[in-house]
């Protein structure tokens, strides 16, 4: 991943009756996602977009919003 960051997309799937999105390489190797890790997205009403909060870095800020 480049010192600018990571910007990608990737197709929503359905397996199991379930709709999933596959999280890209670089982003994994960055935050050390492994299999069975508890990724979360966070999306409050008014917000600009959903976001995307790390294991193990899931804590709150004071206005209820993820840190990432």
């Amino acid at each position: 991943m480049s010192e600018d960051g990571y910007a990608g997309s990737r197709k929503v799937l359905e397996r199991g009756g379930s709709l999933t999105v596959g999280i890209p390489k670089a982003i994994v190797d960055r935050y050390g996602i492994e299999k069975g890790d508890d990724v979360f997205w966070s999306d409050r009403e008014g917000a600009d977009r959903p976001m995307f909060i790390p294991p193990g870095r899931a804590e709150l800020d004071p206005a209820g919003a993820g840190v990432a």
